[in-house]
Formats: structure tokens, sequence, C-alpha cells
């Protein structure tokens, strides 16, 4: 539900929802962080983005924030 701006305005008024547990400001800048650090990875092959995806970048803005987990399959 963090991606939505407005929960209210949803058109599904149901009580399954979420609250939102981050600002949606927050959801869409680390969508847009990784989406692009994984195309460029993936997609450009550049190494250098996975500081970005898994390395000190991610650690430093997101890990050590608390707002993501990194885990690996």
């Amino acid at each position: 539900m963090s991606f939505l701006d407005d929960v209210a305005s949803c058109g599904i008024t149901c009580s399954f929802c979420q609250q939102p547990t981050l600002d949606n400001a927050v959801v869409n800048e680390l969508a847009r962080a990784y989406v692009v650090a994984y195309y460029g990875r993936w997609l450009r092959d550049e190494p250098g983005y996975d500081t970005y995806l898994t390395g000190a970048e991610a650690q430093q803005r997101y890990v050590d924030m608390g707002l993501v987990t990194i885990a690996e399959k």
C-alpha cells in the first residue's frame, strides 16, 4: 500500500488493506534506485552498480536506515 499516494482513494475499500509502513516518497525513491541499479547491472552489464544493489552504497543508504534487508537465495 505504500506505493499509493492516497490509500483512501485506491478504489477498494476493505478491511484487508493494510496502512502504509513507509511514506510514499520514500517507497518511490527506493523503487527508482533499485530499478536503475538493477537495469544498469544486468542489462548494461556494468558491475559498478553492484554497490547500489548489495554493496556499500546499499548498506549505507537503505540497510543502515532500516528501510530494506538484503538477502540471498
